[in-house]
């Protein structure tokens, strides 16, 4: 080892070790090193081990900017979000990480706070040269959606299911879920069914209320109550307060989320001298919360795993792939509220 290499690998303030640097380490051809720390094409074991020492002694870092402008992409996916407190979202992003990070990609998480336009983020995302653009559990505007295609960059959709043209879609098939809820109220003899929604003009609230609703009248029902107000423990707070003054015959409600769930049920429970008695109570999604022993909520646990595996698989589609559609199914988890 030259005295120069020495002194860089001890961290002085000199040139930091490029590839060259480390092949001359190690004794192998500067593509091999490039194979090794790229991830990809096949190295022997041994000469691999060899380039990973010598990396490390020499404190070598791959360089990701002068790769991006080489190849005019990087590997990073942006992902787009907004509710970041939700609890459903930190749910959704974990999964969406680990699983791009499993297939050698990075990830970039812009998130901005709810009430803010996401569009906004979509220049920044493209900014980076990135491989793709995934946006988690919102809707981007038509406009802002074709920006984000612009030069053939992938945008796929999780959580929401859209019609924009030119965007890939993945999402549980929240229509057909609550309509299988509603079912299963029916079938246990609950005749006093309510619904207490989010964000009326949600994509995935809208669903949900259509499909509950809809089983309601195949089946010669009207709900007894219905309200609409955020995706929030604080409204299924509220509305557990309204449906025991205003309803207190309800004998079932479905919530249009697993916050809004646990919200209804720490409403009844606090008010224990209320007349009535406590309703079965199912929501959806199956975030880690409606398992706990306080709530062990009956729910409909959204597909990410394969959400997000479909997703990371539309974004390796050609520039000029149609549009996929995907609405997986869920399943219905069965624990103490119903």
């Amino acid at each position: 080892m030259s005295d120069s290499t020495v002194r860089r690998a001890r961290g002085s303030n000199s040139t930091a070790a490029t590839q060259a640097d480390v092949a001359r380490e190690a004794k192998v051809s500067q593509s091999a090193v490039s194979r090794v720390f790229a991830g990809r094409g096949y190295v022997a074991p041994d000469v691999k081990a060899r380039i990973e020492a010598a990396g490390r002694r020499l404190s070598y870092s791959p360089n990701l900017v002068a790769r991006t402008m080489a190849k005019g992409q990087s590997n990073i996916v942006a992902v787009l979000t907004t509710a970041i407190t939700h609890p459903f979202v930190p749910h959704l992003l974990e999964q969406l990480t680990l699983a791009t990070q499993a297939r050698g990609l990075e990830v970039l998480l812009l998130n901005v706070p709810e009430g803010q336009q996401i569009e906004r983020l979509v220049p920044l995302a493209k900014a980076y040269r990135v491989k793709g653009i995934i946006i988690a559990n919102v809707t981007l505007a038509q406009t802002s959606a074709t920006l984000a295609r612009e030069g053939g960059t992938p945008v796929v959709i999780v959580n929401r299911y859209a019609e924009d043209e030119g965007v890939h879609t993945v999402s549980c098939d929240n229509v057909d879920g609550a309509r299988s809820i509603a079912n299963e109220m029916i079938n246990a003899g609950l005749r006093r069914l309510a619904f207490v929604g989010g964000r009326a003009t949600s994509a995935t609230n809208t669903a949900r209320r259509k499909g509950f609703l809809d089983k309601l009248t195949e089946r010669g029902m009207a709900p007894v109550f219905v309200a609409e107000g955020a995706f929030s423990h604080d409204w299924g707070y509220e509305a557990a307060g309204r449906l025991r003054r205003e309803c207190p015959e309800v004998d079932g409600v479905f919530c249009g989320d697993d916050a809004v769930a646990l919200g209804v049920i720490d409403g009844y429970r606090d008010d224990p001298g209320a007349s009535g008695a406590v309703p079965a109570i199912v929501g959806f999604d199956d975030i880690p919360g409606a398992s706990w022993s306080p709530y062990l909520l009956t729910t409909f646990r959204n597909p990410l795993e394969e959400m997000v595996e479909a997703a990371l698989d539309m974004l390796e589609l050609p520039a000029d792939a149609s549009p996929q559609r995907k609405l997986l199914p869920g399943t219905l988890i069965r624990r103490k509220t119903f």
